[in-house]
């Protein structure tokens, strides 16, 4: 089969030089799961993994926004400053501790999904190959989540010193979601730079988007379209994301600076 499989890839490949027919797949030896059609860790429970991480993010935004705005509603802002006048540090000083507990959050929040998920599969036999490389991929995972965790916990603090109230911060918020997503839906090449692409960019270690695009074919003398991904790596997620962080930390601080608190 593995022979036959290598030759038929070849006559194909006269037609489209890129196509694999996987024929690797016909030297591992079946296991009872391949005709149960069962679900394993490393085939689903990897992606259970990156989907429940998302709804933690959630936690983190709302825990850091409402750790800030409590602070007006109360009024306890005032008490700070009274105590600390440098604005500045009292700004810093709220960062600092929402990042952290941010971060302590997601590196908790992310051993408990992992666990949750692994032990079903385990317990049933249908962990799969679990190799070294599945754990290495799995750690990296949770480095970059505690990045993201802390990144969201900045952009939470300096949108509840912005508009200082908890409603308002979460409503400008998912607003800006929505309207990401019908700007990209107007503007398909945006969806490069919308936050939540450059968010599972830097949680998954990267992503990807995908276009219908058209070009004229001069052999066949008509418009040619062909469904094209587009990679967005970690990297760019973290850059992007930083960027959109600082600018609105500079600006959060330098109105919490002129603003009268009361």
């Amino acid at each position: 089969a593995y022979e036959q499989c290598l030759t038929d890839e070849a006559l194909d490949r006269e037609t489209y030089p890129d196509v694999d027919w996987g024929c690797e797949l016909n030297l591992v030896a079946p296991v009872l799961s391949d005709y149960l059609g069962e679900q394993t860790f490393v085939s689903t429970g990897l992606e259970l993994i990156d989907g429940v991480t998302l709804g933690i993010l959630l936690l983190v935004l709302f825990a850091s926004v409402s750790f800030v705005a409590a602070e007006f509603s109360t009024g306890a802002i005032g008490t700070w400053l009274t105590f600390e006048p440098r604005r500045v540090r009292v700004y810093a000083s709220k960062l600092g501790a929402a990042v952290l507990g941010a971060s302590a959050l997601g590196l908790v929040g992310y051993v408990i999904t992992v666990t949750s998920v692994y032990l079903p599969f385990a317990v049933r036999g249908t962990t799969g190959e679990v190799t070294a490389q599945t754990w290495a991929g799995v750690a990296a995972g949770l480095g970059r989540f505690v990045i993201a965790s802390a990144l969201v916990a900045t952009l939470s603090v300096a949108l509840a010193f912005l508009l200082r109230h908890l409603a308002a911060a979460i409503g400008v918020a998912i607003g800006w979601l929505a309207f990401e997503q019908l700007a990209a839906l107007a503007y398909p090449h945006a969806q490069r730079w919308v936050v939540m692409t450059n968010l599972s960019a830097l949680r998954e270690g990267g992503t990807s988007y995908y276009l219908d695009v058209c070009t004229f074919d001069e052999v066949l003398a008509r418009r040619v379209c062909e469904w094209t991904e587009f990679p967005v790596s970690a990297l760019q997620g973290g850059l992007v994301l930083g960027a959109i962080v600082s600018a609105l930390t500079v600006v959060a601080l330098l109105v919490f600076r002129r603003r009268d608190v009361t």
